[in-house]
């Protein structure tokens, strides 16, 4: 049953995480962004939202079969998506201000809107986006602003993001209804 159970899921994971590959690969090194003169963001890139429905769709299928694998998939799904992000951003030479700000708006955006699903490993990996976007950092391209006031400009653009799209990304939110049943089944 094992064995049978991780053949299945693993071939319908490996299906789902090229989709998402393409979709990331595509927006961070095909669509010709240059990251280095990019300004600074005024939205969330379309693929991130591509990549982000593709899970929503992920999350129907399975909530169709067994809401069971629901986590477990979309765990590793998310673990598969941040390592397409880290080796794409990898490959980008250097960022300026405006690319720094856009990367680190759609990863943050990617992060907290699939929140629940964030293993250790996951943690870990988007922990070194973050790092390699610093390090890819360029900070002469800093057009003599403030970078504080920049990064403020970016949490509003978080904040406004992820509330227009709440209805979208409905599925990622835990249940609280759920969650306290579990928590008082669990006593």
């Amino acid at each position: 049953m094992d064995q049978l159970d991780e053949i299945l899921f693993g071939d319908y994971i490996k299906r789902k995480s090229q989709m998402i590959r393409d979709i990331i690969r595509q927006g961070i090194l095909m669509s010709g962004i240059d990251w280095s003169s990019i300004p600074k963001p005024q939205e969330v890139h379309p693929f991130v939202y591509e990549a982000l429905i593709t899970l929503v769709m992920v999350h129907s299928q399975i909530s169709s079969v067994t809401k069971q694998l629901v986590s477990r998939a979309l765990s590793k799904l998310l673990e598969t998506m941040a390592n397409d992000c880290l080796d794409s951003f990898r490959q980008v030479e250097r960022f300026g201000m405006g690319g720094m700000l856009q990367a680190t708006l759609e990863i943050e955006f990617m992060h907290q809107t699939l929140s629940q699903y964030v293993t250790p490993t996951a943690s870990d990996t988007l922990q070194s986006i973050y790092q390699t976007i610093e390090q890819a950092y360029d900070p002469q391209q800093q057009q003599s602003s403030n970078l504080q006031s920049e990064l403020s400009h970016v949490k509003e653009l978080l904040v406004f993001s992820r509330k227009s799209t709440v209805v979208q990304f409905l599925c990622f939110k835990q249940n609280k209804d759920r969650s306290k049943k579990s928590s008082a089944s669990a006593k």
